[in-house]
């Protein structure tokens, strides 16, 4: 059955259609907020819950793909099955949970609004997932080493652990605060920070060629970095409160040394980048390549400098709950782990079709767009947020005046959403329609006789590159006729 067939490319698939819903209900709650009185027909939070956790739907989604294509390939039928298997539990679960928050079902628990059953569902293709990359482990290692499959293992297995714990609500309050301490700021960001890095690695060895054991080196070292920021900031948070000041500010060090990968990675693809202006090269490499170094650069500039500077003591007691907050937060979610699951799906889906220059455009435009609404929006955010702690912390001023001194700012952070939605419309529209187009060759099953035009087109691309070929190939025959006088000569 074709939907067993390419299991990536549906992880894909839904990784794609899930930003593209995103970024059209991404300034909801944001426009309900500036303008009081219009009758918007969703509410904030209702809009804030959607946006929020379809965002983490979809991105894991593009990084499952990314499991399947780069780390672990599907390559017999029982393995087909159960992972399919895997993408319709995955996917009916999610798109059950979205559903009840649109029609305004909300439980108002950040990140995890939806209802108690329906998160417990999606901790069965967790398991499946873990269960499976577990078992295929003793392979991996052959093929791929210990590092790599070692931290996306590792990470997946604890970020399905730290889930788990998440379907149960303490109504403690200190207890609730701990446990979403400890679940989000520990568990899932340090097991989303392992995987994402793995699959860097693993598709920079494609895109950028670098070497398998750089890679690996640089993965142990983030890894070890990111475990002494953790136990740092953990003890901090939780078991020595009246020395949370240097121990805060040894985990903040930490963190800014984890940066230093994502640094190394970015120099190695802007290297890349140079090389491939005077080498021909197919467009589905050079967008990936640019949606990692995207990653890249909001990994060094929102999630590291950023996140250090909230996570300083000094300016940590100031600045908490404000809208800076907000922008290391969609830097951090999105400018991450987003840009480098667009790159992975966009990689699994665009590998047998062919784009032409105007479809090439577009998804270059909508990379573009993505990055002006981006920077945009977080410029907005942080302006929003100095001025918001001033407001607040050193004058004292009441909530509502400073709310009314930042409504300047928070339209530019609508600008940014605004640019923001259009590129995420076009670059999605654009891929969607191609995929579309060519469905058959996506998906890998089979092809008819109407199809003859995409057939055309390959057997057009396997010609040229024979042409290419040709004079390699009078080379060698050059070169095994020179050979075969120098053996006979040899011999007399």
């Amino acid at each position: 059955m074709f939907l067993f067939q390419r299991v990536h490319c549906w992880f894909a698939l839904f990784a794609i259609a899930g930003f593209g819903v995103q970024g059209l209900v991404s300034n909801t709650g944001a426009l309900s907020v500036l303008f009081v009185n219009l009758p918007f027909p969703i509410e904030y939070i209702n809009g804030r819950t959607f946006h929020v956790n379809i965002s983490l739907y979809w991105t894991f989604a593009g990084i499952v793909s990314g499991i399947f294509y780069l780390l672990c390939p599907i390559n017999n039928k029982q393995a087909q099955y159960f992972t399919g298997a895997i993408f319709l539990f995955y996917s009916l679960g999610t798109l059950l949970i979205q559903a009840i928050l649109a029609l305004h079902f909300t439980v108002i628990r950040e990140y995890l609004e939806g209802p108690v059953t329906l998160r417990a569902l999606l901790l069965v293709p967790l398991v499946m997932l873990s269960g499976y990359l577990l078992r295929a482990y003793p392979a991996l290692v052959k093929e791929k080493g210990h590092v790599i499959p070692s931290a996306i293992i590792a990470g997946l297995s604890i970020l399905t652990a730290f889930y788990t714990s998440t379907v149960y609500y303490y109504t403690n309050p200190g207890l609730a605060e701990y446990h979403r301490f400890l679940t989000f700021h520990i568990g899932i960001e340090f097991g989303a920070e392992m995987i994402g890095l793995g699959l860097t690695v693993l598709l920079l060895i494609r895109l950028a060629a670098i070497e398998r054991p750089e890679g690996a080196f640089i993965v142990l070292a983030a890894a070890g970095m990111a475990i002494l920021a953790l136990l740092a900031a953990g003890a901090a948070y939780l078991l020595w409160p009246e020395n949370w000041l240097l121990l805060a500010a040894a985990g903040s060090g930490f963190s800014m040394l984890h940066v230093v990968p994502a640094l190394v990675f970015f120099v190695v693809v802007l290297q890349r980048i140079q090389n491939w202006l005077t080498e021909n090269r197919d467009y589905r490499s050079r967008l990936s390549l640019m949606l990692v170094g995207s990653s890249l650069v909001y990994h060094i500039i929102g999630a590291g400098m950023l996140g250090l500077f909230l996570a300083l003591p000094a300016t940590h007691q100031y600045i908490q709950g404000t809208y800076i907050v907000s922008a290391h937060s969609h830097l951090a979610l999105f400018g991450v782990f987003g840009f480098l699951a667009l790159a992975i799906s966009s990689y699994c889906l665009l590998e047998r079709v062919e784009l032409t220059k105007k479809e090439e455009r577009y998804c270059s435009g909508g990379v573009l767009l993505l990055h002006i609404g981006m920077l945009t929006m977080a410029a907005g955010l942080v302006m929003a947020g100095g001025l918001q702690t001033y407001l607040l912390r050193v004058l004292h001023q009441h909530m509502s005046v400073a709310d009314a001194l930042l409504r300047p700012y928070l339209f530019l952070r609508i600008g940014g959403g605004m640019m923001y939605m259009l590129g995420s419309l076009l670059l999605a529209g654009t891929i969607l329609k191609i995929v579309w187009q060519q469905r058959r060759a996506v998906f890998g099953y089979r092809l008819k006789s109407r199809n003859k035009e995409s057939l055309y087109k390959t057997y057009s691309r396997l010609v040229h590159k024979q042409k290419e070929l040709q004079p390699v190939i009078q080379r060698i025959i050059i070169l095994q006729k020179i050979q075969a006088v120098i053996t006979k000569l040899a011999k007399k």
